[in-house]
């Protein structure tokens, strides 16, 4: 099951939002823990669906986009 975690709200100036893919739900939840605890990184996305990453990426445009790459992504296609 993948549980997916989108945040479309307003940033405030200093922070830094994260977007982040992996179809692991350890890691999900060990980097949602560790992006929550820096007070200037906010995690707008955690997506467990490829499609649904891209989707959110081209719609939000966060500042970082932090993948756990499958061998079938390539850099380019980011």
């Amino acid at each position: 099951m993948n549980k997916e975690i989108c945040e479309a709200s307003a940033v405030r100036s200093d922070e830094i939002r994260v977007a982040l893919y992996c179809d692991q739900p350890v890691l999900i939840a060990g980097f949602q823990a560790l992006i929550a605890a820096e007070p200037n990184l906010r995690l707008s996305c955690a997506c467990g669906i490829l499609t649904d990453f891209f989707a959110h990426l081209e719609q939000f445009r966060p500042e970082i986009a932090l993948v756990d790459a499958p061998p079938q992504l390539s850099p380019s296609s980011i």
